[in-house]
């Protein structure tokens, strides 16, 4: 067995190999690249367990040592960060020997690493998410020009048939630099919508192959895009022993400051899966918009009359995480197991 702390970035990483059997170490700096990894580790005795940070860097480094074999631990780097303020200087190798050092103390701030099948979905969602504001941004940045110009844009959608045939009346009053930025805007947009929908289409197909995902869809205000993008940030259910796990790992419960008699709740937290407590809101609005009663709604428009609109989102957010919980943990516990 050979225990590995690895500090990964884009052009090289440094390794610190350890041998518990004997207490030999060896530091080695080496290109970011699968053969150089390969080539630093075949010199040690496997298995491999290696402790590496979570950056941008890490999921290639994470997949190349998958394929080698390796035991990974991810560590979380905020959490990380407190034992590394411990140290006067701070290197690549310096890290590295920090990670080594947490993996054989038990030190390690682990955090979940995703499969490369929930990699997947988040590259799809997360994409999603990303070309919707862009759309939005594009569509404010037209309007703007037309405004600046004294110009009233009366069209809901800029791509629709009737903005199609009324926007080049309207750019062509503009002055020279602003019509040939508001035109490509308008080219952009399109684009940007075309891909949105060939994104949207994709999505509905990984909803209706993941019989998780699929379930969440019956929620009264999860759709196929929200519905995908909770199973994507979740990933695995199992990771959460009770919904108030899962609660706090979207970041929907309030801070709490409590001493004798003093009590005082306060704002959500800012760590925690942003993403996750994104798409939860977002349900719980179109929850507490639609027709339908739903238990979402009710906590909404309860909580909204006592303390406002944000801390009912807030709570509309997670009867919805508590509904997700309880249909996942159902839909697992009804599967047959793999050795039935």
């Amino acid at each position: 067995m050979t225990y590995v702390g690895m500090d990964v970035h884009q052009k090289t990483s440094t390794l610190v190999m350890l041998d518990p059997a004997t207490g030999v170490t060896d530091k080695r700096r080496i290109e970011t690249t699968r053969g150089q990894l390969q080539e630093a580790l075949s010199r040690w005795e496997r298995p491999w367990v290696v402790a590496i940070e979570a950056t941008r860097q890490t999921p290639a480094a994470t997949a190349w040592l998958r394929e080698m074999g390796a035991q990974i631990h991810l560590a979380e780097p905020q959490k990380l960060d407190a034992l590394a303020k411990l140290r006067i200087a701070k290197t690549d190798a310096k890290d590295a020997q920090l990670l080594l050092y947490a993996l054989t103390h038990d030190l390690l701030p682990e955090c979940y690493l995703a499969p490369p099948q929930i990699m997947e979905l988040r590259a799809l969602s997360r994409g999603r998410d990303l070309l919707s504001k862009i759309n939005t941004m594009l569509r404010n940045m037209g309007r703007t020009l037309l405004s600046q110009a004294g110009l009233q844009c009366l069209f809901t959608d800029l791509r629709g048939k009737g903005a199609q045939a009324g926007m080049p009346g309207l750019l062509a009053q503009l002055a020279p630099n602003a019509r040939r930025m508001a035109e490509a805007y308008d080219t952009l947009l399109g684009v940007v919508q075309q891909l949105l929908a060939q994104v949207d289409a994709q999505i509905q197909r990984e909803v209706a192959a993941d019989p998780i995902a699929r379930a969440l869809t019956a929620l009264t205000g999860v759709g196929p895009v929200i519905a995908l993008a909770l199973r994507a940030e979740i990933a695995d259910i199992e990771r959460f022993a009770a919904p108030k796990y899962l609660y706090g790992y979207a970041g929907v419960v309030p801070k709490v400051q409590q001493s004798d008699t003093f009590h005082q709740t306060g704002s959500v937290p800012r760590r925690c899966n942003k993403r996750l407590r994104y798409w939860a809101i977002q349900a719980a609005q179109c929850a507490a918009n639609s027709r339908k009663d739903s238990p979402a709604k009710s906590s909404y428009e309860r909580v909204r009359n006592r303390c406002g609109p944000n801390p009912a989102k807030v709570a509309g957010a997670r009867v919805i995480l508590k509904e997700v919980f309880g249909i996942w943990r159902r839909l697992q516990s009804a599967s047959p197991s793999p050795g039935a």
